[in-house]
C-alpha cells in the first residue's frame, strides 16, 4: 500500500524561486520523491535540480524564539537562560522590543 510519511508544501510564484530543501527518508530501502501540482492549468518549470547526501544537526524548535510585537509602545519580556540575537549579541535577564517591530533569539 501508499504511505506518505512525510511531505513539504512550497508556495509557486511568478518570479524564479530558490529552494533549499533538507529530504530525510523515513524508510530504509527505496524511496520515492513525488511532486504534486494542485492547480494544473498554471505552467512552471523545475531547473537546475541538485542532489546531495549531506551531514545536519537538526534545530531544535526550543533552541529558538520569535518575538512580534504589534503595538504603539514598547514590550520588555523576561527571558529565562542564555540567549543571543542572530549577530551573536547576549541578551541577559529581558528584551525590549520597539513598537511594530520583532526579534529572534536563539539559544
Amino acid at each position: 500500500g501508499f504511505l506518505m510519511a512525510s511531505y513539504n508544501f512550497y508556495p509557486m510564484s511568478n518570479t524564479a524561486t530558490t529552494l533549499e530543501v533538507l529530504l530525510e527518508p523515513t524508510v530504509t530501502a527505496n524511496a520515492d520523491l513525488w511532486l504534486q501540482v494542485t492547480d494544473a492549468d498554471v505552467p512552471f518549470y523545475i531547473d537546475n535540480v541538485e542532489f546531495r547526501e549531506v551531514n545536519v544537526t537538526k534545530a531544535n524548535p526550543e533552541d529558538h524564539i520569535l518575538f512580534e510585537y504589534a503595538t504603539f509602545t514598547s514590550k520588555t519580556i523576561p527571558l529565562t537562560g542564555v540567549w543571543k540575537t542572530l549577530s551573536n549579541v547576549s541578551v541577559p535577564g529581558s528584551v525590549t522590543i520597539a513598537p511594530f517591530s520583532s526579534i529572534i533569539l536563539i539559544k
